[in-house]
């Protein structure tokens, strides 16, 4: 029992430097904790649940509804995106019988990752007082890391389960904390200058130390002196407690009232006064109008930038992609530290990579069971999808259709049909886009023409747009004044005060998914940074990177900027072209031949049309182009700075 169970030595803590210690512990084995077959097991749940959240958002998902209740406000970036999903990519739609399994299913894989990922913590800090190695702790947090991202994502997936279950969901919130909390407190002592430290800053890189002695090194002036260490560990705090708080606030206020009033509406009336006066001294004809024209547009631009940024946030496809890179980071810092066995330092003070501790790698029983547990949520799911309660759903289902139809009125269950685009602002009308939904697909010869001019309806419907979605939308309010500014003939127009239904758009919508792909480009490459080359240094390397720096404040502001400033351009230039809007948008006499009788999209493209996409797709690729060569450009080769403290 004793050599299971050895007495920490911590006397290192007193000596000035670790290049002072003479006989370092050695790295005990242990296959069940660090083991292959141990990682995959988590790590392949993880990306699983993550899996069915993507299916189930791009089939399923209903941005209008919670459960059975109305969203007040519904998501455009949502609603944009599954129309466009639903109606032009698949028509695949899942039965009643298939949605409860895959709930079901997901429920018991969260539950199960709940109760592993307490279970893997408990047993670590039971470990403790035995002399676990920092090597040993820094891959159970991690591992414990995929468990606390599994259960968020099932979270975020069964919000509507939550909602009408409010015990089951406070008994959840509840392990929710606790496991939110003992796993910040694991990633502490990792913060440490002496933590795992491969860049041999702080001394030679020894993998056998004590975590219970950076526990104690929680309290000395050496443990704030972290570096490199204190930033990686900082920013997987914050990355954990931002999910949880998040989630626990998306739990509790599943329509984001709270926060959508505090962190958006209240702020936003602020902004929408300013642009309003501004509005009001471009209005005017003569020299003093083109001298307010300019600071209206480019606030205009901010508006719309930032508002852009709120839609994505708030969006369930936000919540996929933060917990999408949650769990590849959590993987990478994984797979890192399994690396660092391979570390070895020469006599002349280099860097070389052989692997002298491949014990772990032996496949045992801890390592197998885990890998043969991945069959639970497969047998959970047919058992869920065979069971007489799914089958009781698709009959109700069957049962409800067929007495909608005998009555005149045929409903398309939700999923069924791509979700309108009208961004409802009440559960009156949210419950009105529920109830009457169609295809989602607007032929060709009566389609809106895209909005390379900047239009001026605050009704436009989107391209994608159902007929319920354009009749649910609210009249413009303002129809009896002016609604063009500046009113230059040589200027496109701009949406007026109070500027509703943005997502209307073309440009806007254009905007919004460039924003997005701006996300998922810093995110691929933050991700490769850290595998490629921070599993040395930290994360450090990145937060206080001038590449990154230069990137997020520098050049995706600008980008945004040149986006909207080229498709004000592009309006103007546009409207005063005979027939070019028709063109571009293949309506009127520029519409394709017998388009009802078309029901693929593709058999509808015009040649203005292709020629309208590949311009836009085009200009992003463009900015996105401009936003990493430009930042690498201006931050030069002498980028990173890593300095202590």
């Amino acid at each position: 029992m004793g050599d299971l169970c050895r007495k920490p030595d911590c006397s290192w803590l007193a000596l000035p430097s670790l290049r002072d210690l003479e006989e370092p512990p050695e790295l005990v084995p242990n296959p069940e904790l660090s083991g292959v077959g141990v990682i995959l097991g988590f790590s392949i749940t993880a990306y699983l649940t993550v899996f069915l959240l993507m299916f189930h958002y791009l089939t399923v998902y209903d941005p209008r509804r919670i459960g059975e209740v109305a969203r007040p406000h519904i998501n455009p970036v949502d609603q944009g995106l599954l129309n466009f999903v639903r109606g032009k990519v698949t028509s695949w739609t899942p039965s009643r019988r298939f949605e409860y399994a895959m709930e079901k299913s997901v429920l018991i894989l969260s539950d199960t990752q709940l109760v592993t990922g307490l279970a893997i913590l408990i047993a670590g800090y039971s470990q403790l007082s035995c002399g676990i190695a920092s090597y040993h702790w820094q891959i159970l947090v991690y591992v414990a890391w995929f468990s606390s991202f599994t259960f968020l994502s099932a979270m975020a997936f069964l919000e509507g389960f939550f909602l009408a279950n409010n015990s089951l969901r406070l008994i959840r919130v509840f392990f929710m904390c606790t496991m939110g909390a003992l796993q910040i407190a694991a990633l502490l002592p990792t913060g440490s200058r002496n933590w795992l430290d491969a860049a041999r800053e702080a001394g030679p890189l020894y993998v056998g130390l004590s975590a219970e002695c950076f526990y104690q090194q929680l309290s000395m002036t050496s443990y704030s002196k972290g570096g490199p260490r204190m930033w990686s560990m900082v920013f997987s705090v914050l990355v954990v407690g931002v999910s949880y708080v998040h989630t626990g606030i998306r739990l509790f206020d599943p329509t984001a009232k709270f926060s959508r009033k505090y962190f958006r509406a209240i702020p936003g009336s602020y902004v929408k006064g300013l642009l309003q006066f501004l509005e009001h001294r471009a209005a005017c004809r003569g020299i003093r109008a083109t001298i307010w024209t300019i600071p209206y547009l480019l606030a205009f631009a901010g508006y719309a930038s930032v508002r852009a940024a709120y839609d994505v946030a708030e969006s369930m496809l936000g919540e996929i992609i933060w917990l999408s890179f949650a769990i590849a980071w959590g993987s990478l810092k994984v797979w890192d530290t399994r690396s660092l066995v391979w570390v070895t330092q020469l006599d002349n003070g280099d860097i070389a990579f052989k692997n002298t501790y491949n014990d772990d790698d032996t496949w045992s029983f801890g390592q197998i069971l885990p890998i043969v547990l991945l069959l639970l949520p497969i047998l959970s799911m047919l058992q869920s999808y065979l069971d007489n309660d799914a089958k009781a759903q698709d009959a109700v289902r069957r049962e409800s259709n067929l007495l909608i139809t005998q009555d005149g009125k045929p409903l398309r269950t939700v999923g069924t049909a791509a979700v309108g685009s009208g961004t409802g602002t009440n559960d009156k009308q949210a419950s009105s886009t529920h109830d009457v939904t169609s295809g989602g697909i607007t032929r060709c010869n009566h389609r809106q023409p895209p909005s390379n001019t900047i239009r001026i309806d605050s009704t436009t419907p989107d391209e994608n747009a159902t007929p319920s979605a354009k009749v649910s939308s609210p009249p413009d309010s303002e129809s009896q004044h002016p609604v063009c500014l500046p009113p230059n003939v040589l200027l496109a127009p701009v949406p007026r005060h109070p500027y509703p239904h943005l997502f209307a758009y073309h440009w806007y919508r254009d905007h919004v998914y460039l924003l997005v792909c701006q996300l998922l480009m810093i995110g691929c490459v933050i991700l490769w940074v850290q595998g490629a080359i921070v599993s040395i240094v930290g994360i450090s390397y990145i937060l206080r990177s001038r590449l990154f720096l230069i990137w997020i404040f520098g050049f995706i502001p600008l980008s945004s900027l040149a986006h909207l400033a080229a498709w004000y351009l592009a309006a103007s230039v546009v409207r005063r072209t005979d027939g070019a809007g028709e063109w571009l948008s293949g309506t009127g006499r520029y519409g394709c031949a017998d388009g009802e009788g078309r029901r693929k999209w593709w058999m509808r493209m015009t040649r203005g049309r292709c020629v309208y996409y590949l311009l836009v797709a085009f200009l992003k690729g463009g900015l996105l182009t401009m936003t990493f060569l430009g930042s690498a450009v201006i931050a030069g080769p002498q980028n990173i700075d890593l300095g202590g403290g």
